[in-house]
């Protein structure tokens, strides 16, 4: 049985009120995808671009906190002789608006401190901005139906792979690092400010840069410990530094994307990646999140 290498990729819903700025998990997004799971298949369908177009294809919930969703895309206005092994070439009987589908599998996954995205990274199906941009889609389409008014924005944010530190350590040296902590902490024994933070928009960023020729490799490990803790008022690090080879980068704990792979069957006949096996995989990876 032919088998393809897939890489799943983790991302998480927050949802951002357009006044406040507050974040929050997505958790709307379920009520969002049970409304789309009433609407027919053209209902579903829109255009990612000029050429290619996706549709929710499946929906299923498993048990209260899962949704098992797959899309299907294709590419259309490309319609050029097929190419045979033993014919060489014959012609093609697509017409122009019509595509190769191809189908991406994910799951979402509800918990009370986050909303889970489980998604199989597929080049040729639907991204994760082309998914965040169809349920913003049908987002407000749910909330025109309801007589709502949209108040807030959402959008996914990868997350930080378990071995951050490793990445880290990798550098030559830490010059920067900025450590991004919840602004309740101006009113805490630590600083006693004022309690009064509310015209503050964003966390307070902590910055610290090391002396020359030096490395604050060692303060940096100690802060991503420390926000791994429970009661953590650390919500984000972000760090600047020198690889091996002198280049400059940035590594930062939301854009460091944790990644696993699969090894999944194909169907013999269409080439597909088998529908069964795949979500069967995606469902052990999600559970324990």
């Amino acid at each position: 049985m032919a088998t393809k290498h897939r890489t799943i990729n983790f991302y998480t819903l927050i949802k951002t009120e357009h006044d406040s700025k507050e974040e929050s998990p997505a958790a709307y997004i379920r009520d969002v995808i049970n409304y789309i799971q009433t609407l027919d298949n053209e209902q579903r369908c829109v255009d990612l671009t000029r050429q290619k177009f996706c549709y929710l294809h499946r929906i299923t919930k498993t048990g209260n906190d899962k949704h098992t969703l797959i899309f299907k895309s294709a590419k259309s206005e490309y319609r050029p002789p097929l190419m045979n092994r033993k014919t060489v070439e014959r012609e093609n009987p697509k017409r122009m608006d019509e595509g190769d589908g191809e189908k991406t599998h994910l799951i979402i996954k509800y918990t009370k401190n986050d909303v889970f995205v489980v998604l199989e990274k597929n080049g040729n199906g639907v991204q994760i901005n082309a998914i965040v941009k169809y349920l913003k889609r049908y987002t407000r389409a749910y909330l025109k139906a309801q007589k709502l008014k949209l108040t807030f924005s959402m959008d996914a944010y990868a997350m930080a792979k378990e071995n951050f530190l490793v990445e880290v350590k990798k550098l030559k040296r830490v010059s920067i690092g900025e450590v991004y902590v919840e602004k309740s902490i101006l009113g805490s024994d630590a600083l006693n400010f004022s309690n009064r933070t509310q015209s503050i928009k964003h966390d307070i960023i902590l910055k610290m840069s090391a002396e020359r020729d030096n490395s604050i490799l060692g303060p940096i490990e100690d802060m991503f410990n420390k926000m791994g803790s429970k009661g953590s008022r650390i919500t984000k690090i972000r760090v600047t530094g020198k690889t091996k080879t002198g280049n400059e980068i940035v590594l930062d704990t939301k854009f460091i994307e944790k990644m696993e792979g699969v090894e999944s069957e194909l169907n013999a006949l269409t080439g597909e990646v088998n529908t069964p096996v795949m979500l069967e995989a995606l469902r052990e990876i999600a559970n324990p999140l």
